[in-house]
């Protein structure tokens, strides 16, 4: 097994360096947009009726979420309830905050009130949690002329990353050859990741204090903007909405994009390297495993 593997790699390896064409690794992948995986605590796990106790909401990553508590008849803040008829707030799981907080240093609670009038047995509660992320590609795209291939005294194009849930990487030429003041090429766009748990991030906020209503269309969405000198033109084969690009991952955990560049360099003397930034925004979702609270009469 291990030698298909390295067969494999060498494959691999041999094609990348055919030809002028690189995948660009990631450089000391930096996370950007970064939230781990959260955890939820309850205090205490008996609660007889009408008791309080509390539910605390952890999680790692320099991203603040909103937090959302969700659980068998826990309706949220008491006094923001509408109640079905025949119902009441005895009949119901509450809390003195909202249903949803934005977190702070990393941190949600909920002071939860027990009800005095429910069925004896146990309650399940999770936390889901959305955040608004982003993954960036810093790319340095080398122009040369004919004269510095043939002398090979010339700087490849690179590109450093800083990814989140989702990672972009770049397949990018060596460089682009400088043709009458005029180069041209092409570069691919990676993404890859969590695309099951994505959405189109102008659904989300800090404000709401319920949970997001994503519909089916907005899911495994992400936007991306180009920033680029203004001598370098780069035109994608992706959709665009709302000023961006749009990538739809359609049940992938992947997409491609392909751009062309075009870059009029005229002072291609003093100007040899272009900075060209990638920048993918994205809102996140992800669930905490449950915790169970037991209501029994004292």
């Amino acid at each position: 097994m291990n030698a298909a593997y390295a067969a494999l790699f060498f494959v691999i390896f041999s094609l990348l360096l055919c030809g002028c064409v690189q995948q660009v690794s990631i450089l000391g992948n930096v996370e950007s947009g970064v939230i781990g995986e959260g955890k939820i605590e309850a205090f205490p796990l008996s609660y007889s009726p009408g008791e309080r106790g509390e539910i605390v909401f952890n999680h790692p990553g320099e991203n603040e979420v909103l937090a959302c508590l969700m659980g068998k008849n826990y309706v949220g803040r008491r006094e923001n309830v509408t109640y079905p008829r025949r119902r009441q707030p005895a009949d119901y799981w509450t809390s003195e905050e909202d249903q949803c907080q934005k977190t702070k240093y990393g941190e949600a609670r909920w002071r939860l009130i027990a009800p005095s009038d429910a069925p004896e047995g146990k309650y399940t509660f999770r936390v889901r949690y959305y955040a608004d992320l982003t993954s960036n590609a810093s790319i340095l795209l080398s122009v040369i002329t004919p004269a510095e291939r043939e002398s090979g005294t010339y700087q490849r194009s690179r590109a450093t990353y800083e990814n989140g849930k989702i990672s972009i990487s770049v397949s990018l030429p060596d460089y682009l050859l400088l043709r009458e003041d005029k180069a041209e090429g092409d570069i691919t766009l990676h993404f890859r990741g969590e695309s099951m748990r994505i959405f189109d991030y102008h659904r989300f906020s800090f404000e709401s204090k319920y949970p997001i209503i994503v519909r089916e269309e907005e899911m495994q969405k992400l936007f991306f903007s180009i920033h680029a000198p203004k001598n370098v033109r780069i035109d994608c084969d992706a959709e665009r909405e709302k000023g961006m690009y749009v990538v739809e991952f359609f049940g992938k955990s992947y997409a491609d994009v392909y751009c062309s560049v075009e870059v009029e360099a005229r002072d291609v003397i003093s100007e040899k390297v272009y900075p060209i930034t990638i920048t993918a925004r994205y809102g996140y979702y992800g669930e905490t495993s449950p915790v169970t609270l037991e209501l029994s009469e004292e």
